[in-house]
């Protein structure tokens, strides 16, 4: 028997198996995309037929997302199912790894054959199909197992052939299925357990993440906030907030110079510690109108100082809000102005 004539059975069955399986698997994917698009159009006809439509639906003449024209088809929510050439090159590679481990299980086997004779016609198959499941996925570990187990039969089960016909080779081969099943299952099952542990290793890590982050934005929203006191602090302007009930929270030091309170005698005070003295109702008036949401144009007035004296001021109230965008009190900020001069 020439050597073209001994390695062509065996490589010819290796290839009708890859194909089997690259066609197994292709059919296993495509009903299941098939089952996951009916379960999904299923839905979709319960959510249409939970709703009530109106006149304009029936019609076609809703707005999207109702009638007949707003629902989307499972098509558009999933994407098209590859065909099956496609899918046949993009799972050849990893098919044909199965294959090349289990090639290099023969070629040693085959090298080891004038020691080892008939013994261990398995064993070394039994490597490939281990390092099969190391390196790819469940599909391809079972064509690993197979190929080999077709390998064994054909080239170190006596008689030579695809046939077994002594007890011993069928003892010999359920062992072999046996134990490569108990490596798949092992194998996929330890695969498992480390991608849990990866994930929770990863989720671990992003939480770190996002809380450095959360330090980082806190730490960057209170240098801020000192920044802003601070410009606040210096300004030129008298700068004093308050609540929504009129009742002052913070005072500059121009508020000082100018008003003549500290800040520890106004914070806590109401806003009517400066109110002009005809105009008592003139902060929460303001106030009233920055609750409205309305907008306040700059005043020209005179408010009240410490010792009944007053100061002319251009007048400006803004809304204060929070980090949620809720308003939460009010700013004011007093410019004084010169006074007029008099007239000879």
């Amino acid at each position: 028997m020439s050597y073209g004539d001994l390695v062509w059975p065996p490589a010819l069955a290796a290839g009708v198996i890859l194909a089997a399986f690259i066609s197994g698997q292709y059919w296993w994917e495509r009903r299941k995309r098939r089952r996951f698009r009916q379960a999904l159009e299923g839905n979709q006809s319960q959510s249409r037929s939970e709703r009530l439509p109106d006149a304009a639906s029936v019609a076609g003449y809703g707005p999207p997302g109702s009638g007949r024209h707003g629902v989307g088809t499972p098509q558009d929510e999933t994407e098209a199912f590859p065909s099956f050439a496609d899918y046949f090159l993009d799972h050849l590679g990893h098919y044909a790894l199965a294959v090349c481990f289990v090639g290099v299980a023969l070629l040693v086997r085959l090298l080891l054959e004038p020691a080892l004779r008939d013994h261990v016609p398995y064993g070394f198959f039994l490597l490939a199909v281990i390092a099969t499941a190391l390196a790819t996925d469940i599909w391809e570990t079972c064509l690993a197992l197979v190929v080999g187990f077709v390998m064994a039969a054909y080239f170190f089960i006596e008689p030579v052939g695809f046939s077994i016909s002594s007890p011993d080779g069928w003892w010999g081969a359920g062992i072999y299925f046996v134990t490569g099943l108990g490596i798949l299952w092992f194998m996929k099952s330890e695969h498992t357990a480390w991608l849990r542990a990866l994930d929770r290793d990863i989720a671990y890590f992003d939480r770190l993440k996002e809380l450095d982050q959360e330090r980082a934005a806190r730490r960057q929203a209170a240098t801020d906030r000192e920044i802003l006191a601070s410009i606040v602090e210096s300004a030129q302007d008298a700068v004093l907030s308050v609540t929504l009930q009129g009742r002052i929270t913070t005072w500059n030091a121009a508020a000082e110079k100018l008003f003549g309170h500290s800040a520890r005698e106004a914070i806590g005070q109401p806003l009517t510690l400066v109110s002009p003295p005809n105009h008592a109702a003139l902060p929460k008036g303001l106030l009233d109108q920055i609750n409205r949401g309305q907008r306040t144009e700059p005043l020209q007035v005179a408010l009240c100082c410490k010792g009944g004296s007053t100061a002319e001021v251009s007048l400006t109230f803004s809304p204060v809000n929070n980090g949620a965008g809720r308003l939460i009190g009010a700013s004011m900020i007093a410019r004084s102005r010169p006074p007029k001069p008099s007239a000879d």
